[in-house]
């Protein structure tokens, strides 16, 4: 099959890729699934995937997984003893009116506990554990390293031919 471009044309059609990865964009729950509706195979890089993979940050006690989860009581125990009890569910609604579901959990003693409460969006760990499964597959990787031999050259030529020093994008 041969496709004809034409000089209007700026966009590739979707069935070279059959993966869209994205770092440039915002890893938001509604984004997330706005592209799985639309049944896009999709690679998001959310804000702290790099940081989640530093031995550091996996031996944290910022981790939420080193944090022990209490089923019967829906309770969280901080590496260091403190311990979050569920208090409510906080619904929120984005500017654009996207519902999200927020546990809060609050600590038994707030003055002496390092945060007084602990604000948990169930939907959006999934999403990420999901992103994060898909990033670190094999084929995940090998895309997503492309990615940056593909993309991100691009700009440093315009910016050179141009002499930008910066390059601000704005806009709505």
């Amino acid at each position: 099959m041969h496709i004809h471009y034409n000089t209007n044309q700026t966009t590739l059609p979707l069935e070279i890729s059959s993966f869209l990865p994205q770092d440039h964009l915002v890893f938001t729950i509604e984004k997330v699934v706005n592209t799985d509706e639309k049944e896009v195979n999709h690679l998001i890089k959310y804000a702290m995937f790099d940081k989640e993979q530093k031995r550091g940050y996996k031996q944290s006690a910022r981790n939420l997984a080193n944090w022990h989860y209490n089923d019967k009581e829906d309770s969280y125990t901080h590496p260091d003893g403190w311990y979050y009890r569920f208090h409510h569910t906080k619904h929120q609604k984005t500017q654009t009116d996207f519902q999200q579901e927020i546990k809060v959990y609050y600590a038994d003693e707030p003055e002496s506990a390092p945060q007084k409460g602990l604000y948990m969006n169930e939907r959006y760990q999934n999403l990420k554990a999901k992103e994060c499964q898909a990033l670190l597959s094999p084929q995940g990787r090998q895309i997503f390293a492309q990615r940056k031999i593909d993309v991100e050259p691009v700009f440093g030529q315009i910016k050179a031919s141009l002499g930008y020093k910066r390059c601000n994008l704005r806009g709505k």
